[in-house]
């Protein structure tokens, strides 16, 4: 009797059998695509925060650079200050800058915006 069965529905009981497989693999791929997807946003932002933090500290040890040349006068008329941005990752991953999370991407904003704005007071 369940010989019979087998025979008679064999090609219904392989075709879902089938399409059963063809269902599991879509939704382990997805699953892995997520994972992947997910992965690679954490290191972007990582890699954005590590090049946004490089430049802050580059931008930090030029002022304290520029303000230990202005309080150590070496008795000439003047001097020549540079007024080069130095925001050229800024510039770059600003379109990025999003995927910070937190009030990060608004402290990197308002700490490079107020860096032009000093800078553009300078000059």
């Amino acid at each position: 009797m369940a010989s019979c069965f087998l025979t008679q529905y064999q090609t219904l009981i392989v075709g879902l059998l089938g399409f059963t497989g063809v269902i599991l693999t879509l939704l382990t791929n997805a699953r892995l695509n997520r994972k992947q997807h997910a992965r690679q946003i954490e290191h972007e932002r990582t890699a954005l925060k590590a090049a946004l933090s490089t430049e802050l500290s580059i931008i930090r040890d030029t002022f304290r650079d520029r303000l230990e040349m202005i309080g150590e006068p070496t008795g000439s008329q003047g001097m020549w200050v540079p007024l080069d941005t130095m925001t050229d990752v800024y510039g770059r991953v600003l379109d990025k800058i999003g995927c910070c999370q937190g009030n990060r991407s608004i402290w990197f904003c308002g700490l490079t915006c107020s860096y032009e704005r000093c800078l553009s007071g300078c000059g």
